[in-house]
């Protein structure tokens, strides 16, 4: 798992980022979304405490706002530009 920043990587899958408002973006790479690895599985773990929003992978869906966090993104392009 690393950053260039301000976009978090699997190995080079995008699995994280930051939004224009600042909110940090997690997509669902785990069994409850879109099961890519093992490995990966795990660094969206590691990296869930700190997100914001977690989104999920297929068609962005919003599936878990942390507390706090209950205003939608501004627009659905706005995560999607993440990655």
């Amino acid at each position: 798992m690393f950053t260039d920043g301000s976009t978090l990587y699997s190995y080079g899958l995008p699995i994280g980022g930051t939004s224009e408002s600042g909110l940090k973006v997690l997509r669902e790479f785990t069994a409850k979304g879109f099961f890519y690895s093992v490995t990966t599985s795990t660094h969206v773990n590691k990296a869930r405490p700190y997100a914001d929003i977690v989104v999920g992978v297929r068609g962005w869906s919003f599936l878990y706002y942390k507390e706090g966090h209950d205003r939608p993104f501004h627009s659905v392009q706005e995560t999607s530009s993440l990655f």
